[in-house]
């Protein structure tokens, strides 16, 4: 998790130490088991905002806290298509873009905020960390 830091700008993470326990009871709110690579950055990091170390990408990632409470939004309150139900939302960029888990393959897809169907949704990595570096390559 450490090469996680070099990507993005100083401040960008939030630091945190969350344990297994806390990870698993967010996971069972969600009736979804995250990526490894995911749970240990959430044991790590309460998510971050900011520039990406090339400084061209601003990206959110969700905190433990805000997972919860964007992805009941997402899947509840707004008049979103149902099939925002199948992802997990991570994060956003700058742009109208969200950043997501397919719950059934747990790769990484990228949702417009403004969707109109499901052919809009893109493929973006396989791997949380993979998601992250390329990110901050873009």
């Amino acid at each position: 998790m450490e090469n996680i830091a070099k990507l993005f700008e100083e401040d960008f993470l939030i630091k945190c130490n969350r344990s297994i326990n806390e990870i698993n009871l967010l996971e069972k709110n969600f009736n979804y088991t995250f990526p490894i690579d995911y749970s240990y950055f959430l044991m790590e990091y309460d998510g971050g905002e900011g520039l990406t170390a090339c400084e061209e990408n601003f990206l959110t990632l969700y905190g433990f806290n805000n997972l919860r409470e964007i992805n009941f939004d997402l899947h509840n309150i707004h008049n979103y298509p149902s099939v925002f139900k199948d992802y997990i939302f991570i994060g956003k960029n700058a742009g109208p873009t969200y950043y997501d888990f397919n719950k059934y393959n747990n790769f990484v897809y990228e949702i417009p905020e403004l969707i109109s169907d499901e052919i809009e949704i893109q493929y973006f990595s396989d791997t949380f960390l993979e998601f992250l570096s390329k990110y901050a390559r873009l």
